[in-house]
């Protein structure tokens, strides 16, 4: 169960973990950028810096690539293209009007650390993953004028990405059950039961969902009997 869990929680970006180690090799960085990202593991947790850089970086050249090679999208130059053109060196990529990769990723890391600066200020302390991967739970009502207030649910950061087991706010529910031993089940959504936002369980199952830590779910009578609080009967009048 635990493992299940772990795998469920993993935040190790397999694809930013390899291009990461192809900027270091291309020695276009600057020496303190890369010495916050030689030493990462590729995990996308909400406090690293080193996430927050190479994803950018990997997207500026992604884009850069897409850009001279339209109408190819930059999703997947970025997912099918990127790091097998900068291992092989395959200059049909290399897009204008750079003649390297190298220069292209020098460049990307001027525009992105000029971004990080606009977007998140000049304390480079705040460039962090949390700042752009965060809880992500848009109500319908939450625009709506005098009562929207009360459905908004705060963009907290999350540690996983699009390309982690942990997907963050794309997982609608994380479930674990032991075949014939249903009570040791373990279940958790991201805000809670209740679409009634006055209720206690409009949101209570959401730090449990962001921590990996959800509640035992009882499956048998007995374990429902003894799990129970109160009991509401349905009727006809």
């Amino acid at each position: 169960m635990d493992s299940v869990s772990a795998t469920q929680y993993d935040t190790l970006n397999l694809p930013l973990q390899m291009f990461a180690k192809d900027l270091i090799a291309a020695n276009a960085l600057t020496a303190e950028n890369a010495s916050v990202i030689k030493d990462w593991d590729g995990r996308m947790l909400m406090g690293s810096r080193a996430a927050l850089l190479v994803n950018e970086i990997r997207n500026c050249v992604s884009n850069k690539m897409a850009a001279d090679n339209k109408p190819v999208p930059a999703s997947i130059i970025r997912e099918r293209v990127l790091i097998w053109a900068v291992r092989e060196n395959a200059a049909r990529w290399v897009p204008k009007p750079y003649d390297s990769y190298p220069a292209v990723i020098k460049a990307c890391e001027a525009e992105t650390t000029k971004s990080l600066s606009e977007r998140f200020g000049a304390d480079q302390s705040k460039w962090n993953w949390g700042a752009v991967w965060t809880a992500r739970f848009n109500h319908p009502l939450a625009a709506a004028p005098l009562i929207g207030a009360q459905f908004v649910i705060p963009r907290i950061a999350l540690d996983g990405s699009g390309q982690t087991p942990n997907v963050g706010s794309s997982v609608s529910m994380r479930h674990i059950a032991s075949p014939g031993n249903w009570d040791t089940t373990r279940h958790v959504i991201p805000l809670g039961q209740s679409g009634d936002p006055k209720s206690p369980y409009f949101k209570d199952q959401f730090e449990s969902w962001r921590t990996g830590t959800p509640a035992i779910f009882p499956f048998s009578k007995p374990a429902v009997d003894a799990a129970t609080r109160t009991i509401t009967i349905l009727a006809p009048k």
